[in-house]
């Protein structure tokens, strides 16, 4: 089912990009990277206030709850737990809450033990991604006003058919960008017990699987966090 969802996404923002024409779907396109971005220079900022609020505490209360009680276990042992507890994650995630797994990482989170590292840690990825979604909204929102001056160029009957074509295959990438900045809330709802069926979801879908482990946006993210 969420193969036809992606598809659907894809196509239809193809369809409405196609319309549109090339010179509209490129501005906002261009847009969407640019909203990108600032979003990843500004985040921080709404990160460091949501980490204030009862939404960090709830998502940290969530890791905990899923997590077993653990003696003394060694690396290989602490390794098995984070996969067999979090094999919904993409699987760039997991390798990098075990390679992140050492004493100097404790320090930088201020944590002594395996449970509240693994707590932490993906309670910090998720108002990562909450942080960056809202940022990226709101430059988004603030970009989409300068679009109708350009709808008198797109008009020009020597620009119409380029227009058109060049519409599509551009809808086609941003609907590919929607999917993965779709995909960064997904970790997220899958904690939440009314989305209990959600990884069962994402496992059986070929395509959501392919976004999934895949997702350029967040392995930017990680990259320039951990």
């Amino acid at each position: 089912m969420l193969d036809l969802i992606i598809i659907a996404i894809i196509a239809i923002t193809a369809i409405i990009a196609a319309k549109v024409g090339l010179i509209r779907t490129v501005y906002q396109f261009f847009s969407s990277i640019l909203a990108l971005v600032l979003a990843f220079f500004i985040y921080p900022v709404i990160e460091t206030i949501l980490k204030l609020t009862p939404l960090y505490t709830s998502i940290q209360d969530g890791v905990r709850s899923i997590l077993p009680e653990v003696g003394n276990i060694g690396l290989q042992g602490q390794a098995q737990l984070i996969r067999e507890n979090f094999n919904w994650m993409p699987e760039f995630l997991i390798n990098k809450l075990i390679e992140n797994n050492n004493p100097e990482i404790y320090n930088l989170l201020g944590v002594s033990t395996l449970i509240d590292y693994i707590v932490t840690s993906i309670a910090n990825i998720c108002i990562m991604a909450i942080a960056l979604l809202v940022c990226f909204v709101v430059i988004k929102i603030a970009l989409t006003i300068g679009v109708g001056v350009l709808d008198l160029v797109a008009k020009l009957p020597i620009l119409k058919t380029a227009n058109t074509w060049g519409g599509f295959i551009v809808g086609i990438i941003k609907g590919m960008l929607i999917v993965w900045i779709a995909c960064l809330i997904i970790p997220f709802l899958i904690m939440l017990p009314q989305f209990s069926g959600l990884e069962a979801l994402v496992e059986q879908s070929y395509l959501m699987n392919l976004f999934y482990n895949n997702n350029i946006i967040l392995e930017i993210i990680m990259s320039l966090k951990l």
